[in-house]
Protein backbone atom coordinates (compact mmCIF):
# COMPACT_ATOMS: atom_id res chain seq x y z
CA UNK A 1 0.00 0.00 0.00
CA UNK A 2 1.29 3.62 -0.96
CA UNK A 3 0.33 6.54 0.44
CA UNK A 4 0.57 10.56 -0.86
CA UNK A 5 2.14 12.90 0.76
CA UNK A 6 -0.36 16.32 0.37
CA UNK A 7 0.87 19.77 0.80
CA UNK A 8 0.35 21.37 4.29
CA UNK A 9 -3.01 23.77 4.64
CA UNK A 10 -1.93 27.40 4.91
CA UNK A 11 -3.14 30.16 6.28
CA UNK A 12 -3.63 32.91 3.92
CA UNK A 13 -5.67 36.32 4.91
CA UNK A 14 -8.98 37.50 3.54
CA UNK A 15 -8.12 41.26 3.58
CA UNK A 16 -10.82 43.61 4.91
CA UNK A 17 -12.56 41.09 6.88
CA UNK A 18 -10.50 40.17 9.36
CA UNK A 19 -10.93 36.32 8.87
CA UNK A 20 -8.01 33.85 8.18
CA UNK A 21 -8.74 31.17 5.94
CA UNK A 22 -6.60 27.88 5.59
CA UNK A 23 -5.92 26.39 2.24
CA UNK A 24 -4.12 23.21 1.11
CA UNK A 25 -3.43 22.27 -2.57
CA UNK A 26 -5.45 25.19 -4.54
CA UNK A 27 -3.93 28.13 -2.95
CA UNK A 28 -7.39 30.18 -4.43
CA UNK A 29 -9.85 27.91 -2.51
CA UNK A 30 -10.01 28.30 1.05
CA UNK A 31 -11.31 24.92 2.95
CA UNK A 32 -14.67 26.58 3.22
CA UNK A 33 -14.98 27.70 -0.28
CA UNK A 34 -14.17 30.99 -0.52
CA UNK A 35 -11.82 32.55 -3.34
CA UNK A 36 -8.95 33.75 -1.32
CA UNK A 37 -7.05 33.88 -4.79
CA UNK A 38 -4.83 37.06 -4.52
CA UNK A 39 -4.99 37.43 -0.70
CA UNK A 40 -2.00 38.51 1.61
CA UNK A 41 -0.37 35.36 3.44
CA UNK A 42 -0.04 35.16 7.33
CA UNK A 43 2.28 32.83 8.92
CA UNK A 44 1.00 32.84 12.89
CA UNK A 45 -2.87 33.93 12.69
CA UNK A 46 -4.48 34.63 15.99
CA UNK A 47 -6.52 31.49 16.61
CA UNK A 48 -9.61 34.05 17.40
CA UNK A 49 -9.24 35.56 13.94
CA UNK A 50 -9.62 32.20 11.90
CA UNK A 51 -12.49 30.72 10.10
CA UNK A 52 -14.15 28.50 12.32
CA UNK A 53 -15.30 26.20 9.17
CA UNK A 54 -11.64 25.85 8.04
CA UNK A 55 -10.33 25.38 11.53
CA UNK A 56 -13.45 22.40 11.63
CA UNK A 57 -12.20 20.86 8.34
CA UNK A 58 -8.63 21.21 8.84
CA UNK A 59 -9.20 19.19 12.15
CA UNK A 60 -10.68 16.57 10.54
CA UNK A 61 -8.73 15.87 7.39
CA UNK A 62 -11.95 17.03 5.23
CA UNK A 63 -11.93 17.97 1.54
CA UNK A 64 -9.45 20.67 0.51
CA UNK A 65 -11.32 22.81 -2.15
CA UNK A 66 -9.99 20.63 -5.12
CA UNK A 67 -12.62 17.96 -6.80
CA UNK A 68 -10.84 14.57 -5.74
CA UNK A 69 -8.24 15.43 -3.51
CA UNK A 70 -8.81 14.15 0.43
CA UNK A 71 -5.93 15.27 3.04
Amino acid sequence: MTTATLPAPTVPDVGASGIVHTYCCDEDVALCGLDVSGEVLVEDADPADECLVCVELDDIGGPCGVPGCWR
